[in-house]
């Protein structure tokens, strides 16, 4: 699969399109429910890949966000970070504070 294949998607993904928005938030909500996992494991699933994968700001923005909603303290996600730097590395973990801070302000 080569890159100008993921082209529609991205432009689908930037465009105003409600349809477009519609049809990918059908397809998270899919996601969690094949996943099997309750709401808190699955944020905190999505929480520590983002980190490890050094996401974007508007990824964290979702996760943060449903995280949240499912009952994840502040506490917890302390945790998820002190448990991934020896993992991930402390750039990835600061890169990931920062860009959890930026999430929270989109809120």
């Amino acid at each position: 699969m080569g890159a100008d294949s993921f082209t529609p998607a991205a432009e689908a993904l930037a465009s105003p399109d409600q349809t477009a928005i519609a049809s990918f938030l059908h397809a998270q909500i899919e996601n969690i429910q094949a996943s099997g996992l309750d709401a808190r494991t699955f944020a905190i699933s999505r929480l520590a890949a983002l980190i490890a994968l050094d996401a974007p700001v508007q990824s964290y923005a979702w996760v943060m966000n449903l995280a949240k909603g499912a009952g994840v303290t502040d506490a917890e996600v302390q945790g998820i970070v002190v448990a991934l730097t020896p993992t991930v590395g402390y750039a990835r973990i600061l890169s990931a504070g920062e860009k959890m801070r930026k999430a929270l302000e989109l809120l």
